[in-house]
């Protein structure tokens, strides 16, 4: 089992993980094994995302921060939009009410499930394998920067959708909006390579504590991981709808992401509740105001907001893992 872990792997890795041992407990001449497990729990939580969601409302999202929640063969995937929005550079699955700002030829969509708040742009004069574009994020109404590197906004904005290519398209978030940070030595001694130029930095979720070894007194540094690094990749019916590793795909005068919601400070999207980090309390917000600044020309903001929801809709979905596991058996 060397090197395998509780996150960051697609479904068929999570497939190889599972035959691998069970290959293990053959040669071991065990009577058998359990897959742990079936389905997907949308209740559970992990250490280092539990302080940043409500309990009172955590099964009704799907959390995609923490790793917990995604063991299973089956997954459910939130079905609030109809039809299911993927990944694909298309714009067949956005109507007319889904368009949040327009000028021109210039549009930017947006709509929500319980798992994510999806965003498209349309925009024919701009390369999106560059610089230059970017999505901001006003929620909440006391925090927030008003400008990003040399480009004034019209809110303080909270968030950064910063796109440039497969690699560098992230996540940013000004300091007193950071989710994942506290006021303690080892978290604000992380590198969060910020801008000097505004108080924008780089998300990164803790996955590992410091710890010294008493014996010898050797300290081994807090472990991070830049959650906020979105990654690129098409997700279709063939190709994963569900695969929670994939944030974000381009073609042509189309670019599509989902944002998942523990990204943007929420701690219970389904009442719409964030984290107010400066008190370490919670509050209510009326949605987001949402704004594009595409090269030097400011589109402007606008409030996007959502019903408030008491029970999520959801499809099941069976895994990649689950085939090949089913293949295996079959034989074994």
């Amino acid at each position: 089992m060397t090197g395998f872990n509780q996150g960051a792997v697609t479904a068929e890795q999570q497939g190889e993980m599972l035959i691998s041992m069970f290959r293990d407990i053959k040669k071991a001449d065990c009577a058998g094994g359990l897959v742990f497990v079936w389905e997907d729990e949308w209740f559970k939580r992990t250490w280092n995302t539990m302080d940043y969601t409500n309990s009172d409302y955590r099964a009704y999202w799907n959390d995609v921060q923490t790793s917990e929640q995604h063991f299973g063969l089956m997954e459910y995937i939130s079905a609030e939009c109809n039809p299911v929005s993927v990944l694909d550079g298309k714009l067949d699955d956005w109507n007319e009410h889904d368009i949040l700002l327009q000028k021109g030829e210039v549009r930017v969509y947006a709509k929500c499930d319980s798992t994510y708040l999806y965003l498209a742009v349309e925009n024919p004069s701009v390369d999106f394998t560059k610089a230059g574009n970017n999505i901001y994020f006003d929620i909440n109404p006391n925090e927030g920067c008003s400008n990003y590197g040399e480009h004034k906004l019209p809110v303080k904005a909270d968030f950064i959708l910063h796109m440039e290519g497969k690699n560098n398209t992230r996540m940013l978030v000004d300091t007193a909006s950071d989710p994942y940070i506290r006021a303690s030595k080892e978290w604000m001694d992380l590198d969060l390579k910020q801008d000097k130029k505004d108080s924008f930095h780089r998300i990164y979720l803790i996955t590992d504590r410091s710890l010294t070894y008493p014996q010898t007194g050797k300290k081994v540094p807090v472990q991070k991981e830049e959650t906020g690094h979105l990654r690129y990749g098409k997700v279709d019916e063939e190709n994963e709808i569900g695969d929670v590793l994939t944030d974000f795909y381009y073609k042509d005068s189309v670019f599509e992401a989902r944002i998942p919601w523990g990204l943007l400070g929420f701690s219970a999207p389904s009442v719409k509740e964030i984290n107010n980090i400066k008190d370490n309390t919670t509050m209510t917000v009326e949605g987001i105001d949402i704004g594009y600044l595409s090269e030097n020309e400011d589109l402007g903001e606008k409030l996007f907001s959502w019903d408030n929801w008491e029970q999520a809709v959801y499809k099941p979905h069976l895994r990649k893992s689950y085939y090949m596991l089913q293949e295996y058996l079959k034989d074994n």
